[in-house]
């Protein structure tokens, strides 16, 4: 009466336990570990997403004073083709703008373009760009 006498099977029962234990963690581990893993997964996407976005506003920032700078020359141009003399100093310089602008473009370009998978200027503008020079070179002289 009261005395307990153990019978062998305790550690059979321990060692169940045990194993049942540790089925029900794994089975709780397991997707907690997948909803760990997808959480650092769509992190880290959002972190090279913003990096991406940096590098592409410091690839436009060149290319926008490039698309002014052409655009007052194109101005510059026509009052100059309008008989307008006083604009040729105004369009020389902003012709030399033009060409810095444009090396500012061929740097961030060299530097960026192939991580962004761009190139801001192909060779066929440059070539064009060279030729207008070439043609500009004319206007200066008039």
């Amino acid at each position: 009466m009261g005395v307990l006498i153990p019978c062998g099977r305790g550690d059979e029962t321990a060692s169940a336990t045990r194993k049942s234990f540790a089925l029900i963690t794994g089975l709780f581990l397991l997707p907690a570990g997948w909803v760990a893993t997808q959480l650092i997964s769509q992190i880290n996407y959002r972190i090279d997403f913003a990096r991406q976005e940096l590098r592409g506003n410091e690839y436009l920032r060149p290319l926008k004073q490039l698309l002014e700078d052409v655009t007052a020359s194109r101005l510059l141009a026509a009052r100059l083709n309008g008989s307008d003399v006083t604009a040729r100093p105004a369009l020389i310089r902003q012709q030399a703008a033009i060409e810095r602008s444009l090396g500012q473009v061929m740097e961030v370009d060299k530097k960026l373009g192939k991580s962004l998978g761009r190139h801001a200027v192909p060779a066929s503008s440059r070539q064009n760009w060279e030729g207008l020079g070439n043609q500009f070179s004319q206007i200066k002289g008039r």
